[in-house]
């Protein structure tokens, strides 16, 4: 391995000289343009479809903690902290049927296929809020009023002489 110096020690002439500034600058802007080579476009690929495009289709996802079929669910308000509205809950999402990539993870209203449901269902879960929301101000209602001082610590107790 050369020392640390050693090329500040070399004159130019050992380096080779090259060509002048003036003609790399003429040979640079006289060379043809050249694209600087693309990326692969990997979200568009299909890999069992020879690298052509993926195949959508709708597919359904079993949802681990919930009772697994699209339907209406009653909706916290976050900004009115109640349970104000009922919403669409959908557990279908948009794979690539070749591949079985996930493209999107839900799919919009209208590419559901139990999109809107039945009205009695609806009915139902526009009940359930009102049931969720009298359950939420029940447990509000029992909550203790703190009086007092709020203090974290222990008093100690005074040390002896």
């Amino acid at each position: 391995m050369p020392g640390r110096l050693e090329r500040h020690a070399r004159s130019k002439w050992d380096w080779g000289t090259g060509h002048s500034r003036s003609a790399q600058r003429l040979e640079a802007v006289t060379e043809p343009d050249r694209k600087a080579p693309g990326r692969k476009d990997r979200k568009t690929r299909c890999k069992q479809n020879g690298g052509g495009p993926h195949v959508p289709a709708v597919a359904f996802i079993a949802p681990a903690l919930s009772a697994g079929d699209c339907r209406w669910v009653p909706c916290w308000s976050w900004r009115e902290r109640r349970f104000d509205s009922t919403a669409w809950s959908c557990f279908h999402e948009e794979q690539c049927s070749l591949c079985g990539k996930v493209l999107r993870a839900s799919v919009t209203l209208g590419e559901c296929p139990a999109y809107p449901g039945d009205p009695a269902q609806r009915a139902a879960a526009e009940a359930d809020a009102v049931r969720a929301q009298e359950r939420q101000d029940a447990w509000r209602g029992r909550r203790k009023v703190i009086t007092g001082p709020q203090g974290y610590r222990r008093r100690r107790e005074k040390a002896s002489p």
